[in-house]
């Protein structure tokens, strides 16, 4: 397929869509293979600040966005490429789950403050 038939847009949404996609791997996936390491690499919350608790909902989310987040954006990326009107919807769903939580991820941050054994408040104001 010829590259010059795309746009700069184009370009842009991939390379930032591919970015997202990296991070995701490494750092969601990742978790799933070794937390330990996310943890160091910066990438997860220790069991330190988020508890035993905090660390089973940040593996559940490794495991939602291993499961669906990531292969919908893969397919979404592919079927953008090849100018698929599937491509589109799927990467506006992908989109949603990027608006989506963090909204939940803040909100849970903000209503744990205070909790026994959750020591995440000093980014919490």
């Amino acid at each position: 397929m010829m590259v010059q038939n795309r746009s700069f847009d184009f370009w842009l949404v991939m390379l930032l869509v591919f970015c997202l996609l990296l991070l995701l791997l490494i750092g969601q996936v990742g978790a799933l293979i070794h937390y330990d390491l996310m943890v160091k690499l910066g990438l997860q919350e220790s069991k330190e600040i988020v508890g035993d608790m905090g660390v089973a909902i940040n593996k559940g989310f490794a495991a939602g966005d291993t499961i669906i987040y990531a292969p919908l954006i893969i397919l979404g990326m592919i079927g953008l490429w090849f100018k698929k009107t599937w491509g589109m919807i799927l990467m506006a769903a992908a989109f949603g789950i990027s608006a989506y939580w963090p909204m939940v991820c803040l909100h849970f941050l903000f209503f744990s403050k205070g909790l026994p054994n959750f020591h995440f408040t000093h980014f919490v104001s």
